[in-house]
């Protein structure tokens, strides 16, 4: 009977730290989400310097979620743990557009015209958008 018990505990809690699991990675997801939509409206508002301060928290966040292989492997459920390099490439593509952005928008820029800046930035976006959709997709899609 004691064998039985402590079984049954030991399920139940593999069981709430898979959910528990499951919980972060979209709490995180969300929060970079989040982010995202900080950046998108500094940017649409031409507020450099917020969209500066919000993309440095994002490369910060992306890097502490997505570039440890491990980390990201316990986040995914079993059958999709072996596609963590997509999260990990995901992560390196964000940093490199984001370095994109700081570079259009940083002092040593006198080469660029502002509207050829600004482009400059609105591309390096929308590709961190589509790889937070690499990701979001590993995540989501029952393949």
């Amino acid at each position: 009977m004691v064998k039985i018990v402590l079984m049954a505990l030991i399920a139940f809690g593999v069981q709430l730290h898979a959910a528990d699991q499951k919980f972060n990675l979209k709490f995180n997801m969300l929060k970079l989400n989040a982010e995202m939509g900080s950046a998108r409206e500094s940017m649409i508002r031409n507020d450099r310097a917020e969209a500066l301060k919000v993309f440095k928290r994002l490369k910060t966040e992306v890097h502490d979620l997505l570039s440890n292989k491990e980390k990201i492997e316990s986040m995914l459920p079993s059958e999709k743990k072996q596609k963590s390099s997509i999260a990990l490439e995901s992560a390196k593509l964000i940093a490199e557009n984001i370095e994109l952005i700081e570079d259009a928008y940083g002092e040593n820029t006198r080469d660029l015209t502002p509207r050829k800046r600004q482009i400059k930035a609105q591309r390096a976006y929308t590709s961190i958008e589509l790889a937070c959709f690499h990701c979001h997709n590993l995540v989501r899609d029952e393949l």
